[in-house]
């Protein structure tokens, strides 16, 4: 087992980095057991914000792709989205962390040919919840309010469950207070 703090930061980054580029980058790190790894380094280190944030960020760039990177299975079959959403509720003032947790869901949402499940996950997973949070926490910020309205959008999407869980849950009120505060951010609206 990894012990060492700087090597998990190190190998997270190194997997993000080569991940963010090819496809077949993100395939192949699938197929030598990256993501298991990756996931195992943030259940392992839940109270480390810096080894949070880096393992969160590889998540975020081996679920780039749509429906077809199928990494979103094996992100989810690892207990990723579970972890994911544990990050942010431990991490709440990490900007960084909360932006890469929330682009890895919207990302995670359509990741693979079964991204319906995926989002079925996500929901289950308190991620509804989660994002409203990070949504009225971090106003100020137009990164993590992109991400976040983007991965609201993406649960939202044919899901008339969701979308009234949204309601219910104020998400209407934030997405729209959102779109407010950064009025000429595209990323936002």
């Amino acid at each position: 087992r990894w012990r060492d703090r700087r090597a998990m930061q190190n190998a997270c980054t190194a997997l993000e980095q080569m991940a963010l580029g090819l496809a077949e980058s993100r395939l192949e790190i699938a197929l030598a057991g990256g993501i298991p790894l990756v996931v195992e380094t943030l259940r392992d280190n839940p109270q480390d914000k810096y080894v949070q944030r880096t393992a969160c960020a590889a998540l975020e760039a081996l679920s780039i792709g749509g429906t077809e990177n199928e990494n979103g299975a094996a992100i989810a079959q690892t207990g990723g989205i579970e972890h994911l959403i544990s990050a942010m509720r431990l991490h709440p003032g990490e900007i960084l962390l909360q932006g890469h947790c929330t682009s890895a869901i919207a990302n995670l949402a359509v990741s693979g040919s079964d991204s319906h499940q995926r989002r079925a996950e996500i929901v289950q997973a308190g991620g509804i919840e989660q994002l409203l949070t990070t949504l009225q926490d971090h106003g100020g910020d137009s990164w993590v309010q992109g991400h976040s309205c983007s991965a609201l959008a993406r649960l939202a999407t044919n899901d008339t469950e969701t979308q009234r869980a949204l309601v219910t849950a104020g998400g209407t009120r934030l997405i729209a207070a959102a779109m407010q505060r950064h009025p000429t951010d595209n990323w936002v609206r």
